[in-house]
C-alpha cells in the first residue's frame, strides 16, 4: 500500500479548519491522508479541533509540531498579521504548504513570498478556488466576448454568515471589508467577492 501524506495543520482556531472549507474534516476523510499534527496558541481550541477529526496529536507551538512529525504538507492558517511570519518559516525550512488568504497585512509581505517561491521553487498554493467555479469563468468569457458592454455598476448578494457561526465567535463578514480604513489589522483587505469581481474584470477599464 502506497505510503499515505502526512499533513499538519497550523493554527486551526481559523473558521475554515471545520466550518465551509472545513480543511481539516476533508482531510481527515481521504484515505491516503494521515493529519500528523495540529496546531493552535489555544490549547482549548485545538484539543477541540483534534477531538473532531479522529485525535491526531496537538500542539501549542507550530515550530515544535514542525520538528517532531516532519510533515509532507503543511495547511497554514491564523491571523492575517502572523501569516507572512509563516508563510516565511515554511519556506526558509523547506515545507511545501496551502495558507489561506491574504497572506499578509500589506501588499509588501505578499510579494516578499511570492518572489521567495519563485526563487527556491517551492510548492506554495492559495485556495481562491472561486475563480474557477462555472459562473465565474463564463462571465470572464462573456466579458472577453464583449456580450455585456462598459461595466459601470457591480451589485451581489452575499449569504454569509451560517447560522452557527455567530454564536460560535465567527467572523463579522461585510463589517470587516467596511472598517479596513479605521484598524490596522484590516487595513487593504478586501471580502473575497470584491476580490473575485476585481480578477473578472481586471485589464479591461479604459
Amino acid at each position: 500500500m502506497p505510503a499515505k501524506i502526512r499533513v499538519a495543520a497550523i493554527e486551526v482556531s481559523h473558521w475554515h479548519s471545520l466550518y465551509d472549507a472545513a480543511y481539516l474534516r476533508l482531510l481527515a476523510g481521504m484515505d491516503d491522508v494521515q493529519l500528523v499534527g495540529l496546531h493552535d496558541p489555544d490549547a482549548v481550541v485545538v484539543a477541540e479541533r483534534a477531538a473532531a477529526v479522529g485525535a491526531p496529536p496537538v500542539f501549542t507551538d507550530y515550530r515544535a509540531m514542525l520538528e517532531k512529525t516532519r510533515p509532507d504538507f503543511v495547511v497554514a492558517l491564523g491571523a492575517h498579521a502572523r501569516m507572512a511570519e509563516t508563510a516565511q518559516y515554511l519556506l526558509d525550512h523547506g515545507y511545501p504548504f496551502m495558507m489561506e488568504k491574504p497572506m499578509g497585512v500589506r501588499a509588501a509581505e505578499v510579494e516578499a513570498i511570492a518572489a521567495r517561491a519563485a526563487a527556491t521553487q517551492a510548492f506554495v498554493a492559495v485556495p481562491l478556488s472561486q475563480r474557477y467555479q462555472p459562473f465565474v469563468a463564463r462571465a470572464r468569457r462573456m466579458l472577453d466576448e464583449g456580450r455585456f458592454g462598459p461595466l459601470s455598476h457591480l451589485y451581489f448578494r452575499l449569504n454569509r454568515p451560517t447560522s452557527a457561526r455567530p454564536a460560535r465567535g465567527g467572523l463579522r463578514v461585510g463589517v470587516a471589508a467596511l472598517e479596513h480604513r479605521r484598524t490596522r489589522h484590516h487595513r487593504g483587505r478586501q471580502h473575497g467577492a470584491v476580490r473575485r469581481q476585481r480578477w473578472r474584470v481586471e485589464d479591461r477599464r479604459t
